[in-house]
């Protein structure tokens, strides 16, 4: 027997309001900054804090969550240097509030880089794609998907992916301690993942992979004389 119509309706309407909460949870996470009242601080505070807020609260307000404004905005250069004198700012507030504002923006610091991390030809990362996509689409993230053989070899395909392994789950600790992710199974699958980075599987894409970059430049280069050749002698 086939649902009804108002069943698929509350079902959809069900889906939608977990999508709302997993978007939501992650947005109130970057906003919890606004949580603190500088209202009152100095003005080299207020403007050092609210600064920052424009780097990281580009979504603000948006039902879904788009990444690649996030983190183009939060890596761009004004953004960066904004970080990087965000101390400097939050020396001017009170005692009280900088502890706060501080603990927000370091934690901050180690979190969106986790959901930015690019490899070296300039792609995410096969983890930070899954927590992305968890975030946007609402996609259950559990620990079987980081058994599956096409995520594990997308990793040996690139050193700096396999290399921020281990800060990875760092950052998916402090996810799981904000409720970002549910399933503590996912902090489990560490060693599984280190494990098959050790694998003669895994090694053998490494080597491929770095012999096929290390040989790129000269078939380039080989591919451009032949043109040249032709377009010479032919």
């Amino acid at each position: 027997m086939g649902l009804s119509r108002y069943t698929l309706i509350y079902i959809i309407i069900f889906l939608n309001i977990i999508h709302y909460c997993i978007s939501e949870s992650f947005t109130s996470y970057l906003e919890r900054i606004e949580e603190i009242d500088i209202s009152d601080e100095s003005s080299t505070c207020t403007s050092g804090v609210n600064y920052y807020k424009g780097c990281i609260l580009s979504n603000k307000g948006k039902s879904i969550i788009d990444f690649n404004n996030l983190c183009e905005i939060y890596n761009n250069s004004t953004c960066q240097n904004i970080q990087k004198s965000i101390k400097k700012s939050l020396s001017y507030c009170s005692s009280s509030k900088q502890s706060k504002l501080k603990e927000i923006i370091e934690e901050d610091g180690e979190v969106l880089p986790f959901f930015c991390y690019k490899s070296s030809d300039n792609t995410y990362c096969p983890i930070t794609k899954l927590f992305q996509k968890y975030i946007t689409l609402n996609e259950e993230i559990t620990e079987v998907l980081f058994s599956n053989s096409n995520f594990l070899n997308e990793i040996c395909l690139t050193k700096s992916c396999y290399d921020h392994i281990d800060k990875s789950y760092d950052i998916m600790n402090i996810l799981y301690k904000n409720e970002i992710i549910t399933d503590k199974n996912i902090l489990n699958t560490k060693s599984n993942i280190k494990s098959y980075i050790n694998s003669v599987n895994c090694q053998t894409l490494i080597q491929y992979n770095y012999g096929f970059l290390q040989c790129k430049p000269s078939f380039i280069l080989l591919f451009a004389l032949t043109i040249l050749y032709i377009s010479i002698f032919i």
